[in-house]
């Protein structure tokens, strides 16, 4: 599966194995955070014997896979030349994986698993042992391709948003209390004695100091199983500093999973803003009392969050984003009742998502409507003022009334167009975002062609633009714009002497054209006319007698020029 290029759109085993990476990644969110919390420091005999390790395991062969996988994944290239593609070279593929920030955030993941691996070892001191034992926490970064995951995943399945927005909600608390439980646990873990676990009897001092009667204690701590059966790695247990014969400080925790199950009442207390007040920080703890006002502030944001995403989700405060996702939702059900192929069903909610920003110029002109004149002046040329200029009859600003620049920015329509579609001629066209291939140029933000739609048909260029990217503009048709000149009489003689110029330009244009092609030599580059329209149709038209001549084997009498 790894050794040949994968296409995202399609629904092939790639699909399948982000389910499965989805697992590793729920498990990563469950049990890193409690076996760091929780767990005792294996030692090196212990390790490849214990089957959370052998799991994590497990779980780094998925991730390794995984980033093997991503050198063989297809990407988008947007091209200046060949417009919009999916690169399925593998040579190429890597050196875009390995030069994106996906790489460094996969390779990071992986490296983390050291700190499982070689832990501890060969380190001396209770400080060097408690940063090796957060560090572990870095395997947490994984969570950062659930993101890249959904994506394709919101690109390749129907997908009811209202209830997704529902699953997020229980998500988020059901998380949120799991890791805050984690932090509570983790932070009483360093010295269990001066904090709540001593308060609630969760650890207990040993009140032997005999130093062979505490280390038989300890080891026959360590190797009882858990008494839920949960995990069998066995209580926590330290006998201590031992000096001589002596040992002093040593302590012995409960069971795992009942730590967790009472770290899990404060933090669902705690993020429910109920708070009991039965489990308190150690007084005189600095650190204990400053990681419980983290864990309250966070709580209380995320439990604002949930409240709000919730009264959102009843309310639907964004009547445009309702709009989109009834949508979306329409199109999801419209082409699973007639089983429209999988690349087909990508590329056309693709589309629904490019296509977001024209509901938003649609609510932009409702907005406009309701302002002042002066407001709506301000506005409209802060929007418009990038392509304005470039419009040859409306590039003198000091010609060119206020009113008529607001009544052209009221009839622009936005339009969609994807990749390889063509912009049909006729109109003028102002890009807001993307690129297009118009008269040999591109074109990109705030560009302008189709602006000679003003003059006589046959003097029009009326040349299509290929799309090379997906291609947000604004249009309006010929007919409109001059609707809206002539209703500004002030403008219409600066108009007209405008427009009379470039009549004469264009009719020089297509005169020197005509007499190069004539001659038999290119004009400005170009291997066929674009302002000689007739001799542009004589040419294709010798094309294809030529092309039909070739098939049928015979000769064709060229026409004189």
């Amino acid at each position: 599966m790894i050794f040949w290029p994968q296409d995202p759109r399609k629904a092939t085993c790639s699909q399948y194995w982000d389910l499965v990476t989805s697992v590793a990644l729920i498990y990563t969110a469950a049990v890193t955070p409690f076996e760091v919390a929780f767990l005792a420091q294996l030692s090196p005999s212990e390790r490849w014997s214990d089957t959370v390790f052998l799991l994590n395991r497990c779980i780094d062969i998925i991730f390794i896979m995984d980033m093997l996988m991503q050198f063989r994944t297809a990407f988008l290239r947007i091209d200046l030349i060949k417009g919009a593609s999916w690169i399925t070279d593998p040579g190429a593929i890597a050196f875009h994986y390995v030069r994106s920030s996906w790489f460094y955030i996969d390779l990071f993941s992986i490296l983390t698993s050291l700190f499982d691996i070689v832990g501890g070892e060969g380190l001396d001191g209770l400080i060097a042992l408690r940063i090796i034992r957060v560090l572990r926490l870095a395997k947490l970064v994984r969570l950062a391709r659930g993101s890249r995951i959904f994506r394709k995943w919101e690109m390749s399945w129907s997908i009811n948003y209202a209830l997704l927005a529902l699953v997020k909600i229980v998500l988020a608390q059901i998380v949120g209390v799991h890791w805050f439980a984690c932090i509570w646990g983790l932070e009483a873990s360093f010295d269990p004695l001066h904090s709540w676990p001593r308060q609630n009897g969760y650890c207990v001092a040993w009140e032997d100091n005999n130093r062979s009667a505490v280390e038989a204690a300890v080891d026959a701590c360590s190797s009882t199983p858990d008494t839920q059966g949960v995990i069998a790695r066995g209580r926590v247990c330290d006998k201590g500093e031992c000096i001589g014969g002596r040992c002093e400080g040593g302590y012995e925790c409960v069971a795992p999973f009942t730590m967790y199950s009472n770290c899990l009442y404060f933090s669902a207390m705690t993020l429910t803003s109920v708070g009991y007040g039965d489990i308190l920080a150690e007084p005189f703890n600095v650190t204990e009392q400053l990681v419980a006002c983290f864990i309250m502030l966070t709580a209380g944001a995320l439990w604002g969050y949930l409240i709000g995403t919730f009264c959102n989700l009843a309310a639907e405060a964004s009547p445009q984003e309702k709009i989109f996702k009834g949508e979306l939702t329409s199109l999801n059900s419209f082409m699973s009742k007639n089983h429209i192929r999988p690349e087909l069903q990508f590329r056309l909610r693709e589309y629904l998502f490019e296509k977001r920003s024209v509901n938003d110029s649609e609510v932009r002109k409702r907005l406009l409507s309701r302002l002042s004149p002066s407001m709506k002046l301000e506005v409209v040329w802060a929007i418009h003022a990038r392509w304005v200029h470039m419009v040859w009859y409306l590039s003198d600003m000091n010609a060119v009334p206020g009113r008529l620049i607001i009544d052209l920015g009221m009839c622009l329509n936005a339009l969609i167009f994807p990749p390889r579609e063509l912009c049909p001629p006729e109109f003028l066209y102002i890009i807001q975002s993307g690129k297009a291939f118009w008269g040999g140029k591109m074109k990109g933000l705030s560009d302008v062609w189709g602006d000679d739609v003003v003059l006589p048909r046959h003097l029009q260029l009326q040349l299509p633009a290929l799309c090379v990217t997906y291609l947000s503009v604004l249009t309006i048709e010929s007919t409109a714009l001059l609707h809206e000149i002539d209703k500004h009489p002030e403008f219409k003689a600066h108009f007209r002497v405008s427009k009379i110029k470039w009549m004469i330009r264009r009719a020089f244009l297509r005169e020197a054209e005509t007499r190069a092609f004539a001659q038999g030599n290119q004009f400005r580059g170009r291997f066929r006319p674009v302002y000689a329209k007739e001799l542009a149709d004589m040419i294709d038209a010798q094309a294809r007698r030529q092309m039909e001549a070739l098939e049928a084997n015979t000769p064709v009498r060229p026409d004189c020029l």
